[in-house]
């Protein structure tokens, strides 16, 4: 049974150039609620790293396979890595987000993993964060966590949308669904040239669809 309280957990597939720049995003990613696996970060003196690499791979909600030109130049443990990740995806729901590539700067997607049939996030590119960051939303939507803490990775749930839910310890799977897609909706506003009346109007039918299934 999954657990609901808890945070997505994300692991982070990188070579060891790419090690700077992998840093930002972890924290990045720390900072807007998930709970990010990195080799550095996470594996401690006296563990076995092939161990505690793939149990962290095996055990995470999210892969994100971070690519560059170094990394598609060079053979090694990221090599192996990345077509252990793969395999985990075939074990995965069809249409269900688990491996998702992303690109650090500009380069190709390597197609002899099949990689390229996967949607990537432009790291690099202005806006590609927050492109990343709603489908780990969506992710975290798929696995049934709490909305608490998918209000807690997405800041642009707004403070009276949340109040007027009366935000508890637990919603109900759909009550779960709607707030969700309203964190979307005001990141959308947010980001985007949309109109506002049609937004507004969408935010209030989902409020008061959410309003309706907790009574």
């Amino acid at each position: 049974m999954t657990d609901k309280t808890r945070k997505l957990k994300v692991f982070l597939c990188h070579s060891e150039n790419d090690k700077p720049v992998v840093e930002e995003l972890c924290a990045r990613l720390k900072k807007e609620g998930f709970d990010p696996w990195m080799e550095s970060e996470s594996i401690h003196p006296g563990q076995v790293k092939k161990f505690e690499i793939e149990k962290a791979m095996s055990t995470c909600d999210v892969v994100l396979l971070c690519i560059s030109k170094f990394t598609l130049s060079v053979e090694g443990p990221v090599q192996e890595r990345m077509r252990h990740a793969i395999d985990i995806q075939a074990e995965k729901l069809p249409g269900s987000i688990f491996l998702i590539p992303v690109r650090l700067e500009d380069c190709p997607i390597p197609d002899h993993m099949q990689l390229h049939k996967i949607q990537s996030a432009d790291y690099f590119s202005p806006g590609g964060i927050n492109k990343l960051v709603e489908s780990l939303l969506i992710r975290a939507q798929e696995l049934h966590l709490l909305y608490d803490r998918i209000a807690n990775y997405n800041p642009n749930l707004k403070s009276d949308d949340a109040k007027y839910l009366k935000l508890q310890t637990e919603f109900s799977d759909e009550v779960n669904e709607i707030v969700t897609k309203l964190a979307v909706l005001n990141m959308i506003e947010e980001k985007h040239v949309v109109d506002a009346r049609l937004l507004e109007e969408r935010r209030q039918r989902l409020l008061d669809q959410a309003i309706s299934v907790q009574r």
